[in-house]
Formats: C-alpha cells, sequence, structure tokens
C-alpha cells in the first residue's frame, strides 16, 4: 500500500512541475526574456533559447504530459490490480478498491493541473528562468524520439510552419492591455499609438500654409527685410523670387544675423551664399516617408508641392516628430496648440473654397 502512495505522489508530483514549466513558458514575455539575455544573465540566455526552439520544446512539454498522465496512470491501474482481486479485502482495501480512482483523478486535476498552471502564469519569469536548465536537458534527452514523431508528423500532414506575423491592429491591442496592466508607461502608450498613425497622415496635414509661412524676398536687402528677420519665430526661412510658387531655397536665421551684424545689411540674400537648397514633397507624402526623407537629406525644412506644382505649403523635421511625441513648444512660440490652429486654418480655407 505504501508503494501506491509513493507512486501516486510521484506521478501528482511530475504532473505538476510539467503544467508550472508549460504554464510559465508559454506565458513569458520573449521580448522581456531578450531583454534579460542582452544583460547577460545566464538564465535568461538558456530560456531565451528554449523560447526559440519552441517546436522542440512543447514536444518534450507533452510527451512528459503523457508520461506522468497517460502512463503513469496505467501502471497505477496494474498496482490496483490485485487489490480489487482480493477475496476477502479489509475496510482499507474496499476504500482503495471503490474511491482511490475517483479521489486520485480529482487530486491530480486539482494539484497536478489547475493549481500548477495558475501558478506558472502568476509568477511566468521566475519560474520560466529557473526550468529552463531542466527543459533544455530533457529535450536533449529526448531528442531522438522527438525527431521520429516529427518524422511521423510531416510524413501525415506535410512540412510546414506558421506564417502568421502580429497585423497592426494587435499590436496595438497589445499596448491597450499593457497600459491597462500597468506594463507600460502612458507616455510609451501613446508614441506607440502615434507609431502606426504615421502613414494615416499626409504632409498637407502636418504643414504650415503658405500664407502663414515667414518668408524673404531673393532680390530685397536685408536691412530692408529686417522687421521680418527680427520677427519670425522660425530658424530657417525660405527665400521666394516672384512669388511663393517661386522658392529659390532657404537661409539659417543665424546666418543671416550674423550677417548684418557684420554690416552686410545692404546686400540681398541672392547675394549671399547663405542660401541652401530645400527639398519639395508632394502634399500625398506620409508622414513617416518625410521622416526618411530628412534623415538621407540631412535636412530640417521641406516645401510641400501642391498637383499642379505650387507651393503648397512647409514642413519641418519638428513636425514629424510632433505627430510621436505631441506639440513642442519652446520659449518663442507664442501659440501654444500651433497644430490646431492650422487644422482651423485650413479649414476655413476649404468653407472659403
Amino acid at each position: 500500500m505504501s508503494n501506491l502512495l509513493f507512486f501516486s505522489l510521484f506521478l501528482i508530483f511530475g504532473s505538476a512541475v510539467v503544467s508550472v514549466c508549460e504554464a510559465s513558458i508559454f506565458s513569458v514575455s520573449k521580448i522581456k526574456v531578450q531583454t534579460l539575455a542582452e544583460e547577460g544573465n545566464s538564465q535568461a540566455i538558456r530560456l531565451l533559447k528554449v523560447k526559440e526552439n519552441m517546436g522542440s520544446t512543447i514536444g518534450t512539454l507533452v510527451l512528459l504530459a503523457n508520461l506522468f498522465g497517460i502512463v503513469g496512470a496505467l501502471f497505477l491501474g496494474g498496482m490496483l490490480e490485485p487489490i480489487k482481486k482480493t477475496t476477502n479485502p479489509s475496510e482499507w482495501q474496499f476504500f482503495v478498491v471503490n474511491y482511490y480512482e475517483w479521489i486520485y483523478t480529482f487530486v491530480v486535476l486539482l494539484f497536478g493541473e489547475v493549481i500548477p498552471k495558475n501558478a506558472g502564469e502568476k509568477f511566468a519569469l521566475q519560474v520560466a528562468l529557473y526550468t529552463a536548465g531542466l527543459i533544455s536537458i530533457l529535450s536533449f534527452v529526448f531528442k531522438p524520439l522527438l525527431k521520429v514523431l516529427e518524422t511521423i508528423s510531416r510524413l501525415i500532414i506535410g512540412k510546414g510552419g506558421s506564417t502568421e506575423t502580429a497585423s497592426e491592429a494587435e499590436v496595438i491591442a497589445m499596448t491597450d492591455l499593457g497600459l491597462e496592466s500597468l506594463g507600460i508607461e502612458k507616455e510609451e502608450h501613446e508614441i506607440i499609438q502615434n507609431v502606426f498613425k504615421m502613414n494615416d497622415r499626409t504632409a498637407r496635414d502636418i504643414m504650415t500654409p503658405r500664407v502663414q509661412i515667414d518668408t524673404l524676398e531673393a532680390d530685397v536687402s536685408l536691412n530692408n527685410q529686417s522687421q521680418t528677420i527680427y520677427d519670425t519665430e522660425h530658424s530657417r526661412l525660405p527665400v521666394i523670387g516672384e512669388d511663393t510658387d517661386d522658392i529659390k531655397g532657404f537661409v539659417l536665421l543665424r546666418e543671416i544675423l550674423e550677417e548684418m551684424a557684420k554690416g552686410n545689411g545692404h546686400i540681398m540674400p541672392t547675394q549671399t551664399d547663405l542660401i541652401h537648397k530645400i527639398v519639395a514633397v508632394r502634399e500625398d507624402t506620409k508622414v513617416d516617408q518625410l521622416l526618411i526623407i530628412f534623415q538621407k537629406q540631412r535636412v530640417h525644412i521641406a516645401v510641400v508641392i501642391d498637383q499642379y506644382g505650387g507651393t503648397s505649403g512647409l514642413v519641418t523635421l519638428e513636425d514629424v516628430i510632433e505627430q510621436l511625441v505631441g506639440e513642442i513648444v519652446d520659449e518663442t512660440d507664442t501659440v501654444v496648440d500651433l497644430q490646431k490652429e492650422k487644422n482651423e486654418f485650413q479649414q476655413d480655407m476649404q468653407i472659403v473654397g
């Protein structure tokens, strides 16, 4: 009878270990494990290998679950058989014959499945880190058998693998869950959400309309345009020819002020080498593409061209960054919500049109 109890406890313990390992391995975040591994955590490095080889891990856990479940139950039944054949059973033997299997099944479900799996999910990272080494060893031990089973599986259902990737909606949903569970901060959540909105907005949506642009005239002296230079809130000013549709380039306010400080205010912008080439983009250029353009061209400003080739407005690197982090207001800004003012102006222009 003591052998029966010992073997039963062994099976329950084995089932519990498999359940807690399975729950923790599947619940722990691969990104979190990868972060710990990059920091040099040896347990995380082993766990990362386990996560990256989930086929072998799943096979090992399934084999163990069957060993402790089905195979263990068969041996347990064999140990109960002699007791069932007893002609004059004692009260204890009668209890074992009639109730032991029911009690054992309940205990296995509770202490071998439900409680361990809940614990594995709750303490996923801690448990997974400590059991990764054990899983790796068992995967190596069962490797020949797993190869045979995998070969048979391929012969039946064919070779293939999951090609599913997380969609944009799924990633957004995950960030929402992360915010609810306090896994990520509110600011981080907003930035992640804004990243996916960048390819939904265009240069026209974030630009400064042409009528709100501060400009310098190419053939007018700096002194005669000093009021515009002194009053502007921008560090870069486009230089125009006949009108706003004829943009020659742009100048840096700092360099213009330096020229005026040297006593060269009588010259025109075109008489200096301070005019820089300006990049032109279409109105329908996506915001995420604008960021790439600014990075590759190593510029901070671009002119937005409409379908007829005329100037629609200006867009800057700051406008793009604001789509990620929100409105950026510095000491010189007189309007706090610049984007709101742009949108209201565009709506007014549409009504007038």
